[in-house]
């Protein structure tokens, strides 16, 4: 008995040091994938400093900053904005820029970043939650041009501005609102 027990041991302790010679494992290449799909928005270049205007007595300034100051009687709405399928904040404010001219300000603004983000005026306040479905009667005024800063929209000639109750930044693939902001 005690022969075949030396035997068996010994048995298993060749195989086990013998058997890494004759069997080769296969090498793990790797999961199968369909290829580099992006599902996000770059984010915007850095921003690098405008060079110093000397104003003259000809010149004018043409900075950004400039076309976002609007004098606060000239505020026709606006509201902060509240998170519906993503986080962001900041402020969005409709202002009237000349005669029959509108423009859409958005100020100290932060959102999430997403595929394919479009700015649109909504007649609904607060916004649903409608992921999948279009937003009904919404007016789009653009893709979205950064996901942090103040920007700037022009609204079209001849719109309703009281038919409109939010700012939406909406995800245009996947028809999803992103935030929104009322406008009081």
């Amino acid at each position: 008995m005690a022969v075949l027990g030396v035997t068996l041991l010994g048995s298993a302790a060749a195989f086990y040091f013998i058997a890494p010679i004759f069997v080769r494992e296969p090498r793990f290449s790797g999961y199968p994938t369909l290829g580099y799909m992006p599902t996000r928005t770059p984010k915007a270049p850095t921003q690098t400093p405008l060079p110093t205007e000397v104003v003259t007595d000809t010149a004018t300034p043409t900075s950004q900053a400039s076309s976002l100051d609007f004098s606060p009687s000239a505020l026709l709405a606006g509201g902060d904005f509240y998170p519906i399928a993503h986080s962001g904040s900041g402020e969005a404010a409709i202002y009237k820029a000349d005669e029959n001219e509108w423009v859409l300000v958005l100020r100290d603004f932060e959102v999430e970043d997403g595929p394919d983000l479009h700015v649109y005026l909504a007649v609904q306040d607060p916004v649903p939650n409608q992921e999948g479905s279009p937003l009904p009667e919404a007016v789009d005024l653009g893709a979205l041009k950064q996901i942090t800063g103040d920007q700037r929209y022009d609204l079209p000639q001849g719109i309703q501005l009281e038919d409109y109750r939010s700012v939406v930044i909406w995800c245009v693939p996947y028809n999803v609102p992103f935030i929104a902001a009322p406008l009081y």
